[in-house]
């Protein structure tokens, strides 16, 4: 009779694979906004010119968190950094019907 080896993922490949899903839909999040663009612009009532800054408004956020974000993951261990910050992405998007 032949016997079947099962192996389980190593913690760390987990932790990788998590990542990976991650980062995949952070782009897909934030390539979603040009393809919802002229809908959007439309519905808002909004000109180029303002979307433009609205839009811009991510990156204006975004650059200044990077820097507070790097420092903590050189004092705290990464993978706590990474996890709270999933968490609030998670939150967040959870509780964006609350405001809608």
């Amino acid at each position: 009779m032949a016997t079947v080896s099962v192996t389980r993922a190593s913690p760390v490949i987990a932790f990788i694979i998590v990542i990976a899903a991650a980062i995949f839909l952070n782009y897909v999040d934030r390539g979603a906004i040009g393809i919802a663009a002229p809908l959007m612009k439309t519905e808002l009532g909004l000109s180029a010119t303002r979307f433009g800054i609205a839009v811009s408004a991510f990156f204006w956020i975004y650059a200044p968190i990077q820097l507070l974000i790097g420092r903590l993951c050189d004092r705290l261990p990464v993978y706590r950094v990474y996890s709270a910050g999933l968490a609030l992405w998670a939150a967040s998007t959870f509780l964006t019907p609350a405001y809608l």
